[in-house]
């Protein structure tokens, strides 16, 4: 379904998978599946908040309403062993994207605020939570010129945060977004429908999902975009999207799987079983991952020096 609106009304089931990913994510270190502690006995927020999710896949849907009273949206923490557990319900998500410099992942939700009559949503809060886990905290509301901005995807690059709104209106396009005030700038008006966005930690460059041309992209700053790869076979809605270790993992709405393109080869490998029982509007990732440098300092992968931040801009 493409996004119009906010907020889901669906039961999400939390379950376990057979170990299907044999590279990306497995790479991470870790020697037991419950070693974020994701697994409710070990959740020391006793269902208040959050577990931690510290090195896995943060995955959530919502749906096409304003009201979140009520809803029964589920966030889940995806691990390294193709498990899963529901770390936030009734949450939401339209959005969301890792800050890893601040170790925490930005989401938005609806503001629950009606729109004015014959405009499209009354626009996104936008939250944070730290990879320990805890409880989501209200940073703000985005606003575009004083009203309320719906956006679709989020992506952090270099302290910087990015949105993109595939609400096929007048504001439809890119934006940058002030985390002071919550106040958008409008970069360029695009009218196709990307919902996923996301930006690369290590490389910098920001890659999107494009539900008009079935591509994955790549977008400049500038708001330039160029087709990267198709989507896989048989599926054309995909608007939630989570990049780190050379991968991208495309999140839908829908009961499918999460597809792994691998962004050295341009191949999609073995995908990780999604955790939504049902479909719903859109859906939004972020990949809790640890990036211990600093843009000063220098990355080693694949023994190469590599400059943090390949991309300059």
């Amino acid at each position: 379904m493409k996004k119009t609106s906010c907020v889901l009304a669906v039961t999400l089931l939390a379950q376990t998978f057979q170990p299907a990913h044999a590279q990306s994510i497995e790479e991470w270190d870790f020697t037991a599946p419950d070693v974020m502690g994701i697994n409710s006995e070990n959740n020391p927020n006793g269902g208040i908040g959050a577990a931690d999710f510290s090195e896995a896949l943060f995955v959530g849907s919502s749906s096409n309403n304003n009201i979140a009273a009520g809803t029964l949206n589920d966030v889940f923490a995806v691990d390294t062993n193709n498990t899963f557990q529901s770390i936030l319900s009734g949450q939401g998500v339209w959005g969301a994207t890792a800050d890893t410099e601040n170790q925490r992942v930005l989401f938005t939700q609806s503001s629950e605020i009606e729109p004015p009559e014959g405009a499209i949503g009354g626009g996104d809060n936008l939250y944070e939570l730290p990879y320990a886990g805890g409880t989501p905290v209200l940073l703000g509301r985005i606003t575009l010129a004083g009203e309320g901005l719906r956006l679709d995807g989020l992506a952090m690059r270099k302290g910087i945060l990015y949105g993109f709104n595939a609400g096929n209106g007048a504001v439809n396009g890119f934006y940058r977004i002030n985390l002071t005030t919550f106040e958008a700038s409008l970069i360029a008006n695009l009218a196709d429908s990307i919902g996923g966005l996301d930006a690369d930690p290590e490389t910098c460059i920001i890659y999107g999902t494009n539900d008009t041309t079935g591509q994955v992209i790549t977008m400049d700053t500038s708001g330039n975009v160029t087709d990267l790869a198709p989507y896989p076979v048989g599926i054309v809605d995909i608007d939630g999207l989570a990049v780190g270790e050379g991968y991208a993992y495309l999140v839908t709405d829908e009961d499918q799987d999460i597809s792994v393109l691998n962004l050295d080869t341009l191949q999609y490998e073995t995908p990780l079983n999604s955790p939504f029982a049902a479909s719903d509007t859109f859906s939004a990732g972020a990949l809790a991952i640890q990036v211990p440098v600093s843009q000063s300092d220098a990355l080693f992968k694949s023994g190469f020096e590599v400059d943090y931040c390949i991309d300059s801009q």
